[in-house]
Formats: structure tokens, sequence, C-alpha cells
């Protein structure tokens, strides 16, 4: 069956999968998102984490090398490290959380699927669970695990190798510059991350995109069935789009008697074209067609006594470029002028030629 699924999902499949809540989610990407905040937010807090620490170590390195370690030193410790840490971590992680839902919605949606929460007994039978292990999902996100580890662990490495020997050179420094050194060296960590990450979640986005879009796939059965739901049978389709251009050619000719005048080709073709001043700032379309229809549109024009003007170059270009309602296409102006003009001149002079048919000279 999946080898038949070739036809792209229709919006109504997608809007059946998205109250599932299957949408195509990246974890990277809002990875990303988040450190890219973080980065932007460093400056900010850097300040005042480099304080924090300095207020840390000078403890360590001070009275807390006089404390015996017991239960209620190691407590002490703990929170004079919260208190130095916590007041500007807080809204740090606060605002990284808003970020995260905010970065979900904007990747994948606003998504309420309250089947998602359902229980899913096929999701724990273990024959599933045994070709889900090597399905292309699976060794995509076991290379994707891989490369990350690869990567960041490389980074890391890099960065503190490279610390070593300014760290030494720090040794008998004061307890601000070691600080301000580990901030320098955590936003410089952080900016390698980020930079590895975006490579792998660029990725990930098109990755989960393809497999997404490869999985609502579906049959022509499928498609023909939804169609048939949505718009119904065939049959009553055909009876319902016929009376659709039934009503919409009794439309246009109602418009016919107010149309200025007739252009034809001569029998095969009649478009009628009204142009009224001021209501009307370019000539309209307001009737065409072929065959009995232009017959139609004829016979009305004739009852009416409406001029009816035989240009057959003007009749073809009017007939494929212009469409019911259509002011005529600049290109055309002069001509049709040239026609109406004709035609309020002949109005003008004498009424016997109002019902007759004219040729343009």
């Amino acid at each position: 069956m999946d080898e038949d699924r070739t036809l792209p999902a229709t919006g109504m499949r997608r809007g059946k999968e998205r109250q599932k809540g299957n949408v195509p989610r990246s974890a990277e990407a809002s990875t990303v998102l988040l450190l890219i905040v973080s980065l932007f937010l460093f400056p900010a807090i850097g300040g005042k984490l480099a304080g924090g620490i300095t207020n840390i170590t000078k403890y360590f390195f001070g009275s807390g090398m006089l404390l015996s370690i017991n239960e209620k030193t190691t407590l002490s410790i703990i929170a004079f490290s919260i208190k130095n840490l916590l007041p500007f971590l807080i809204p740090f992680f606060a605002i990284l959380i808003v970020v995260d839902i905010i970065g979900s919605i904007i990747l994948g949606g606003w998504v309420y699927a309250p089947e998602a929460l359902a229980v899913k007994w096929g999701a724990i039978n273990p024959a599933q669970g045994f070709k889900n292990l090597f399905s292309p999902n699976a060794y995509f996100t076991l290379l994707k695990s891989l490369l990350k580890l690869t990567l960041i662990g490389t980074v890391i490495f890099v960065g503190i190798k490279g610390i070593i020997a300014p760290m030494l050179a720090l040794t008998n420094s004061s307890a601000e510059a070691q600080s301000s050194f580990l901030v320098a060296t955590i936003f410089k960590l952080l900016l390698n991350t980020i930079l590895v990450f975006l490579v792998i979640a660029v990725s990930d986005y098109i990755f989960q995109k393809w497999t997404y879009e490869k999985s609502i796939r579906m049959t022509p059965q499928e498609v023909k069935e939804e169609t048939r739901q949505t718009e119904g049978p065939p049959e009553i389709r055909s009876r319902i789009r016929a009376k659709q251009r039934e009503l919409s050619r009794r439309r246009m000719m109602r418009e016919v008697p107010k149309a200025t005048v007739i252009i034809t080709n001569p029998t095969e073709l009649a478009i009628a074209i009204r142009y009224e001043q001021p209501k009307d700032s370019a000539p309209v379309v307001v009737a065409k067609g072929g065959g009995d229809i232009a017959k139609k549109i004829r016979e009305i024009a004739n009852k009416h006594n409406i001029p009816i003007v035989e240009n057959k170059p003007l009749a073809r270009l009017l007939f494929t470029t212009c469409d019911i309602d259509d002011q005529i296409p600049v290109k055309l102006y002069q001509a049709v002028a040239e026609i109406i003009a004709y035609v309020y001149k002949l109005k003008n002079v004498t009424s016997r030629y109002g019902g007759d048919k004219i040729s343009a000279s």
C-alpha cells in the first residue's frame, strides 16, 4: 500500500493529522532557538553571573575553608550558592520557557489535539516497536545523536584545551578576574555550540519535513473517496456544475441589454461591451460566448436595438483575454474606443441602424 501513496496530502488530510497532533517538528530547531536567545541574554546577566561566581569563590576559599564538612555545613554552602545565583537565573530560565513555547508555535503552529493524549495500544506492540527500530527515522535519529555527541564533544574539548594555559596563568589573580574569564569562556563555548546545533537543526528540519510529507501521502483511491465525501457523488457534482453554469449564463444574459455595443466574429463569437460614463472608467465586458451563446447574445442585442459590430481580430482578442466584468486591457483601448465612438456617431446621425448589424470600417 505504501508504494501506492504517490499523491500529496490534501488540506482535509492535513487538518485531520493536526487534530491527532501529527505535525512536523524539529527538537533541534527549538534547541537552536533557545541557545540563540541565551546568547543574547547572556550579556545582560554576564555581569551578575560574574558577581555571583565571585562571591561563591571568595566564600569557598575564605571562610568556607574553615568549615568542617557535615550535613549542616553542606546545606549552608548550597544555600549560599543558590542565594547568589538564583535571583538572576530564575528570570533567565523563565524567559527561555516562554521562548520555547512561542518557538514551538512558530515552528509547528498551535495544535490542540486531545487525541494525542489517548492511550495507543499499538504503540506498545513489540512487533511494531521492533519494526520502528529499523525505520529510516530511527537510523537518522541515531546518526543525529552520534553527530551531536561528536561535534559538541569536539567543541568542548577544544574549548577546554584552549583555556588550560590561561586558567593556570590566573591562579594568583583576583577572584573577580577569574570569574570574568570564566564568564567569557562560557560565552565563547555557547557561541560555538550554537553554530554546531544550527547545522544539525537545518538538516533535522529538512529530514523531519520530508518524513512528515511522506507519511501523510495519499493513494489515488483515498483522494477520490475524500472528494466524494466533501463534494458528493460525481453525477451530483456534474448536475450542480451544470446548474451553476446555467445560473451564470442567465445572469450574464441579463446584462446584455445594458451593453453599449456587441463585437462579433461574426457568428462564432460575441462579446458585449458596456461603457457608461461616469459609471465606467473604462469599457467593461458584461457578456461573452461562442456558438449558441454567441447567437443568444446577438438575439438579445437585436431585440434591444444594441449595435452589433463585426471585427474578427478584436473579437478573438477580447474573448481570450477578458473575463466577465473585466475592464478591457489597455492595449485594446484604442480599438474599442474607435468602435464605441463610431456607434455613438451613428446613433446621433440616425436611429435606423439601432437594431441592424453594422460592419466596422
